[in-house]
């Protein structure tokens, strides 16, 4: 990425000051990434003031950046991924047809929940019941399940989600420890047990490119301005989300993102990682309901796994 200014330059050299790993690849993520093109560049460096120990870096650039281009409120809006001031990371050219999955974490979902659906066992049962033509009232399950998504849509702002393609895990998905084998592959270090160990519950989501090119076009009809044109689909940058030591940006030319496997040992191909425009979940796109019960195991240093990491991409 290039620097617009001297002070953000010396503020993201200044995030390797401790020698701190996870800070060192929050600095090495801004060197590294190519798909930033100079416009945002310049708007990013406006958005972050004099730097100092009061506001540090990592957090202007959630409560300066983010709060105000990427992670808006009101799901009618257009995060900054998605507008012709991050075309260089855009692309459009996926088939409708195919299936994209998430993997969400549910533990505020659930808190808000009613009361025949506020357990990760009574979402199971609802779901299984829902999925099953013979069950005595499918349809009693059904509402339930879409009564817990709506109320779960109302708390969701408009920053982009992440997505990788259903095809590429396949042999995850059919595993009984799907959970563990999705968190692991999609590099979502944050999804662990909770204190003292307690079970994190998630969801897997599964939908299709199509139902994000039709969000795309209701938005764009609500845009005040017919000539802003809304991209649904973007590589990951280092804009779009806070930092995260276990992301690593594409390279120039690459068709899409890459997730950071955490259990790199067993070296396996790397799965494709996008961000889409935020879609309105139903209960149809609701695959399974798990808990996440152990934490991941790099088998190494987190430079390591980077280092591999981006050694792989090079081949790719």
């Amino acid at each position: 990425m290039q620097f617009s200014s001297l002070h953000l330059q010396t503020a993201v050299s200044a995030l390797a000051a401790s020698g701190d790993e996870v800070m060192c690849a929050y600095r090495e993520n801004f060197l590294l990434e190519e798909n930033i093109g100079a416009l945002r560049s310049e708007d990013y460096a406006a958005c972050i003031k004099e730097i100092s120990d009061e506001a540090p870096l990592t957090a202007q650039h959630e409560s300066q950046y983010l709060a105000q281009r990427v992670q808006l409120a009101s799901r009618e809006s257009v995060a900054d991924t998605f507008l012709p001031i991050n075309a260089q990371a855009q692309f459009d050219t996926l088939e409708g047809n195919q299936l994209l999955i998430r993997l969400e974490k549910l533990d505020r979902p659930l808190k808000r929940a009613d009361d025949d659906c506020n357990t990760v066992e009574k979402l199971q049962s609802l779901l299984s019941l829902s999925q099953d033509s013979a069950a005595s009232n499918p349809l009693k399950a059904l509402n339930a399940l879409d009564r817990f998504v709506a109320q779960w849509n109302e708390s969701n702002d408009a920053r982009p989600m992440f997505a990788a393609f259903k095809r590429q895990l396949e042999t995850e998905i059919d595993s009984d420890d799907w959970m563990h084998l999705i968190r692991d592959r999609l590099g979502l270090a944050h999804l662990q047990p909770g204190l003292a160990g307690k079970p994190t519950v998630v969801a897997l989501m599964c939908y299709t490119v199509s139902e994000i090119e039709n969000r795309k076009k209701t938005l764009q009809k609500k845009q005040t301005a017919s000539d802003v044109g809304i991209a649904p689909f973007s590589r990951p940058t280092v804009l779009d989300f806070e930092f995260n030591a276990f992301f690593v940006p594409a390279a120039k030319g690459a068709n899409y993102g890459a997730t950071l496997d955490l259990a790199p040992t067993q070296k396996r191909a790397q799965c494709s990682e996008i961000l889409h425009l935020p879609i309105n979940y139903q209960s149809k796109h609701i695959l399974k309901i798990g808990t996440i019960t152990r934490h991941y195991a790099l088998g190494m240093g987190l430079n390591e796994a980077r280092r591999r990491h981006r050694e792989a991409q090079s081949v790719a």
